[in-house]
């Protein structure tokens, strides 16, 4: 009888064993599962945050060169199209200067206001020269490629190849630009090349090719110092075809860039061949010149010595239409 009821007791005891092995194993499993299923949780939570900071810091990147490449394209910008073969050209008559600034034909931009402008005009010879037919020049000569006057705008670097002066017989007829139909005493226009390019002529057949610069001149009472080098040699320019060195002239202070306000549009030379492939950068800043400093500049000769019929060295020209160019402005037009 005994043995009959061990028989079963100990298959019992076998079954309850196994179950509990399986029991154990199964839970066993489970909690695996479980870390596992944790540890790819936290390999997930740690691989999203990682991805996230990748992106964040690529939209940032792609941010900052998209508003680089904006600016760029501002500063530089063709309002034509570019041939094949890289050189620019524009619909003859349509983007001429100078214009008439207004108001209403202006558009503010706000990566303007972030340019990288540095400014280097340095102490270099310059040659002052009374062109005939064209007006008072001075020109940098300086043959160097690494040792010159230059302006750099955000990543391109342009060189400081000639300065116009111009002037009138009043307070407000002697710019060429205009401000709201306003005019100015007179006005300063810096021309600028590429580097890339060897010469004008080559930098002009491309969109980013040439910077001309305008500063208008306000009619002071007080003389203006840093003209005094220029208002001081033009004793020696007096008649068409003179020219006179200005030793370790350095122009810098007759542009005021730095407070970065400032219009941007494209136009073109204002003397011939006119070429229309020009970015124009005119300051809303102006400079002083004074009245005793005016009178001299209008003492100059558009003729040769001894031409009876000399006229007043000044050469005044013509306001061209806009033609549905937008003029890019680093700044909210204030009201005045």
């Amino acid at each position: 009888m005994i043995g009959l009821f061990i028989a079963p007791f100990a298959i019992v005891v076998a079954l309850f064993a196994i179950g509990y092995i399986g029991f154990v194993y199964l839970f066993t499993q489970s909690q695996n599962r479980k870390l596992a299923a944790l540890a790819a949780s936290e390999n997930n939570l740690i691989a999203g945050i990682s991805a996230s900071e990748n992106r964040l810091i690529a939209g940032i990147a792609a941010s900052e060169n998209r508003q680089m490449a904006a600016l760029n394209q501002i500063l530089f910008e063709l309002r034509g199209r570019a041939r094949p073969n890289g050189n620019a050209y524009s619909l003859q008559g349509f983007f001429k200067s100078p214009i008439d600034i207004c108001r209403g034909d202006t558009a503010y931009n706000g990566i303007l206001p972030n340019a990288r402008l540095i400014v280097n005009y340095g102490g270099f010879t310059a040659l002052m020269e009374n062109i005939q037919n064209v007006g008072l020049s001075v020109r940098w000569t300086n043959p160097s490629v690494t040792n010159f006057p230059y302006i750099i705008c955000n990543d391109k670097k342009f060189r400081l190849q000639q300065l116009f002066i111009n002037w009138g017989n009043g307070k407000e007829d002697g710019s060429l630009h205009k401000i709201g139909g306003k005019g100015f005493a007179g006005e300063l226009n810096f021309l600028h090349r590429n580097v890339l390019f060897g010469d004008m002529s080559d930098a002009l057949r491309s969109p980013d090719g040439a910077l001309f610069i305008a500063v208008f001149l306000i009619e002071a009472k007080q003389d203006n110092e840093n003209l005094t080098p220029l208002i001081d040699a033009l004793y020696h320019v007096k008649y068409a075809g003179t020219e006179f060195l200005l030793p370790q002239f350095d122009a810098s202070q007759l542009l005021p860039i730095r407070d970065k306000r400032f219009w941007l549009y494209s136009g073109s030379e204002i003397v011939a061949p006119y070429r229309e492939t020009v970015n124009w950068l005119v300051c809303y800043s102006k400079i002083p010149i004074s009245s005793k400093q005016l009178a001299r500049l209008r003492e100059l000769r558009k003729g040769p010595r001894g031409d009876v019929s000399n006229a007043p060295l000044m050469y005044p020209r013509p306001l061209h239409l806009l033609n549905n160019r937008t003029i890019q402005s680093s700044f909210v037009w204030p009201d005045e």
